[in-house]
């Protein structure tokens, strides 16, 4: 990811509810894990499938953070939450 993008999120980070705070790491880990694994097995001249898949990522990751941050996604992101601490992925929190 690109230092501006970091930058972007780490920004957007500060805005974000206290419930999307806590899930934002494991979300963005999850997606660098599969980058990585797409740059593992990706065959194309210089990567280029996975800077291209890297880049669109990038944004829409920032568009769906404007969206997940809304109070109508609420009991979505608790859920999430609750299946990920179920899962053991998560530190049990009280949100």
């Amino acid at each position: 990811m690109q230092l501006q993008g970091r930058k972007s999120i780490l920004r957007a980070q500060e805005k974000l509810p206290k419930d999307l705070r806590v899930l934002l790491p494991v979300a963005l880990w999850a997606l660098q894990m599969g980058l990585l694994v797409m740059f593992l097995y990706d065959t194309s001249p210089e990567q280029q499938r996975t800077r291209r898949m890297a880049d669109g990522a990038l944004n829409l990751t920032l568009k769906l953070l404007g969206l997940a941050k809304l109070a109508v996604l609420k009991p979505v992101r608790t859920a999430i939450l609750k299946l990920l601490q179920e899962a053991e992925l998560l530190p049990g929190s009280d949100l």
